[in-house]
C-alpha cells in the first residue's frame, strides 16, 4: 500500500460504518472540531497505547521537529519574500527579476 503525501503529512482513506460514524460526527460537533481531528486524535491515541512508549515518543518528537522545521520555514519564505517585494533583496528564483530601487 502506497501513501499519497499531503505537504509532510500522509493522507489515508478511511471508511467507517454508518452510525459509527455518526458517533464521530456527534462528538465532533459537541467539541466544536472537524470529523478528522476526533479521527486523527484516537490514531493516535490507539498507536499510542499499542506501541511501545519509546517507539511511540520517538515518532512523535520526529513529528514536532518537522512541524517546528516546516513551520520555521514558512515564516522565512514570508519574510523573504516581503524583502523581495519591498525591493530589499534580489528576488531568489532563477525565473524572476527585480529591479532594486536605490535611495
Amino acid at each position: 500500500m502506497s501513501m499519497q503525501k499531503h505537504g509532510n503529512k500522509k493522507y489515508f482513506q478511511l471508511l467507517i460504518d454508518p452510525h459509527r460514524a455518526q458517533l464521530l460526527k456527534e462528538l465532533a460537533d459537541e467539541k466544536g472540531v472537524k470529523i478528522t481531528a476526533i479521527m486523527r486524535d484516537l490514531v493516535y491515541k490507539g498507536l499510542e497505547r499499542a506501541l511501545p512508549s519509546t517507539t511511540y515518543n520517538e515518532a512523535e518528537a520526529l513529528d514536532q521537529a518537522q512541524w517546528r522545521a516546516s513551520i520555521r520555514n514558512r515564516v522565512q519564505g514570508r519574510q523573504a519574500k516581503r524583502k523581495e517585494r519591498d525591493g530589499l533583496e534580489p528576488a531568489t528564483d532563477a525565473n524572476s527579476f527585480r529591479l532594486q530601487l536605490s535611495e
